[in-house]
């Protein structure tokens, strides 16, 4: 047998099987990190989230998904931001109270109705932190609202808000690095074209 021919072989299958898997590295990254855009429009029962519109009128009772007060503080409902985030919710009726579940570390938040502040817990229970809210979060038709600068702080989200044609938008992201104006700009036209 030749061995030189067979490690020649060898060398050549093993960086094949290299480059395949740097080649699909970037996309089971994004996969594994739960990367995500959601786009929405105040008034509309509907969200899209990379690309696919989702319409969340039994999440809401009928409710917008997005809704602006006159004091110009925007609402989106819990558990909407949070499924579409891949967290695992759960409602506490009897508490008036939202479980909120990182399904990879098991940490979790709690923020109740009429509540101050949100408390994040360690998946064995202790304490992790308080986030003070900017707004309460209310009962709006049977969902849960919070303030897009709630999810912000909480979730660590980064949340843009726009006007685009005389209609506002929020984009809700988990990516790393900061959006540009161009970007934001095109996930709103995208939106309203769709929405």
């Amino acid at each position: 047998m030749n061995t030189g021919k067979t490690f020649r072989w060898f060398c050549g299958a093993l960086v094949m099987a290299l480059l395949l898997a740097a080649l699909s590295l970037p996309a089971f990254a994004a996969e594994q990190s739960g990367v995500f855009v959601q786009t929405a429009k105040v008034g509309s029962t509907k969200i899209i989230k990379d690309g696919a519109v989702y319409d969340m009128y039994t999440y809401t009772g009928g409710q917008a998904a997005l809704q602006q007060d006159a004091d110009g503080t925007l609402w989106v409902p819990v558990r909407i931001v949070s499924e579409l985030a891949g967290m695992n919710v759960v409602w506490d009726g009897q508490e008036d109270t939202v479980k909120l579940t990182d399904p990879v570390t098991g940490d979790y938040w709690m923020i109740g109705i009429d509540w101050d502040f949100a408390i994040k817990y360690h998946a064995d229970g202790e304490l992790l932190t308080q986030h003070w809210m900017h707004k309460l979060a209310q009962m709006r038709g049977g969902a849960v609202y919070i303030s897009i600068q709630d999810i912000e702080a909480i979730y660590g989200f980064q949340v843009y808000e726009r006007v685009y044609e005389g209609d506002t938008y929020v984009v809700v992201t988990n990516q790393p690095l900061t959006m540009s104006y161009a970007e934001i700009t095109a996930l709103c036209e995208t939106a309203a074209a769709l929405l």
